[in-house]
């Protein structure tokens, strides 16, 4: 899918970061909080993979955008 190509290219260029579970979640959050240098460049690299492929994203906007639109239910 097109969520996960773009997970799998965010985490080999360095902007992404593969979590299992909650542990591991709060693990990453808290290093990127407390580590300046690494919270600025993870966010550099995941703009060069947002900016080098505008496909992908467009496409997962459009994905992403069929759940923020629900049908209204009368």
């Amino acid at each position: 899918s097109n969520v996960r190509l773009l997970a799998e290219k965010l985490k080999q260029n360095g902007g992404g970061f593969e979590v299992r579970n909650a542990e591991d979640l709060v693990r990453e959050i808290i290093a990127l909080l407390i580590d300046p240098q690494k919270h600025r460049l993870a966010g550099d690299k995941a703009y060069e993979v947002a900016a080098g492929d505008n496909t992908v994203i467009d496409k997962s906007l459009k994905i992403v955008a069929t759940y923020l639109t629900a049908p209204v239910v009368a």
